[in-house]
């Protein structure tokens, strides 16, 4: 299990494990339709507008996902700790099923819908910032800080 402890406590565990990337993005991913639905019902939303999130939500969430991917991808070129590159692979395995799934669902549910704007969420960016520190560590606070950014609840 790699550790990390940077600015605050990040922990990148294994796979399966409580703070898994995986069970991370299902938390992200409800507080964000959470916080739609929120917003929907107060403006008096009817089950069209309900609707409008789910496909709204699966446009956001797919561009976010390639980001990851690019991310990971140079990560395994970059990293020079092998914990990190398995990370990488993880996360890439992940996001590319996560993709496929919402693909999937937005070709069953909304076949002729056009591409939305997404949630209109800034989820930050997703890539890792250039400058004279070891790439791993530019890495891992690249990942914290997209984490933080695209789930507020966690940076509290």
């Amino acid at each position: 299990m790699l550790r990390i402890q940077r600015t605050g406590a990040a922990r990148a565990s294994q796979r399966g494990a409580p703070g898994d990337g995986r069970l991370r993005l299902r938390r992200t991913g409800i507080a964000m339709v959470d916080a739609g639905l929120r917003a929907a019902c107060q403006q008096g939303a009817s089950a069209e507008a309900s609707q409008s999130l789910d496909l709204s939500f699966i446009d956001a969430m797919i561009p976010h996902h390639e980001g990851a991917i690019a991310m990971a991808q140079q990560a395994l070129e970059q990293a020079e700790h092998d914990e990190l590159k398995q990370m990488a692979q993880e996360i890439i395995s992940a996001q590319e099923a996560e993709i496929a799934q919402l693909q999937a669902w937005r070709t069953a549910w909304y076949p002729d819908a056009a591409p939305t704007a997404g949630m209109g969420m800034d989820m930050g960016t997703m890539e890792v910032a250039g400058g004279d520190q070891p790439f791993d560590l530019r890495f891992i606070d690249g990942k914290i800080t997209a984490l933080l950014q695209s789930n507020p609840k966690e940076s509290q």
